[in-house]
């Protein structure tokens, strides 16, 4: 056989064992939705907070999103979903799917929100001598600007608190004693008994 009969039998071997090897063209997932893992925030003129977008399903081939503000003067919006607010009032965060176009959207309040009460989950808890138990407490509303709490028990010999873990009380002697419940601004308070037995 002639050099070059060979050289292109050889080279049409080749391209038949690649055509039978080629891999499988991996198929386009569609976007078919955004949510947001907020649907409202309050902030304080130069506070931030971060949202975070979930592009549906979640094997879609392009996850880009993009950020917008309907009104940058009021809360701004980088691209990476971090909202910085500007002056008081409202305004709303859109995020958009690169495929598709889907949007989800935010509600945001900018300016001084004050608490409006303070609770405990339970408002008597009883204990044995020695005993530790974390207290449950909600400053509302949620958006409030500063939900910042301070403890106080009305008798540290039978009820005193766990160094390093806000709101985490330990039982010290048989008795009863308040603990009370602050909040930062020192308007909203409230109590629960505990009773603690040998």
């Amino acid at each position: 056989m002639r050099k070059g009969g060979f050289a292109a039998l050889l080279g049409a071997t080749i391209l038949v064992v690649l055509a039978g090897c080629t891999a499988p063209v991996p198929e386009n997932v569609s976007v078919s939705g955004v949510n947001l893992s907020a649907t409202g925030i309050g902030l304080v003129v130069g506070e931030t907070k971060s949202l975070a977008a979930t592009v549906l399903p979640s094997d879609a081939t392009d996850k880009g999103v993009s950020w917008t503000s309907d009104d940058y003067t009021i809360a701004s919006v980088d691209k990476n979903g971090v909202v910085t607010g500007v002056k008081e009032g409202s305004t709303a965060i859109v995020v958009t799917t690169d495929d598709k176009g889907f949007t989800a959207s935010c509600g945001v309040l900018v300016g001084a929100f004050h608490v409006e009460s303070v609770n405990f989950e339970t408002s008597t808890i009883s204990l044995k001598t020695n005993d530790e138990y974390q207290l449950v407490w909600t400053v509302l509303p949620e958006y409030a600007s500063d939900k910042d709490v301070t403890f106080a028990s009305s008798d540290t010999n039978i009820v005193t608190f766990v160094n390093g873990a806000p709101g985490k009380i330990f039982a010290k002697a048989a008795g009863s004693a308040t603990i009370t419940v602050t909040t930062n601004d020192r308007s909203k308070t409230a109590t629960c008994t505990v009773v603690v037995t040998p």
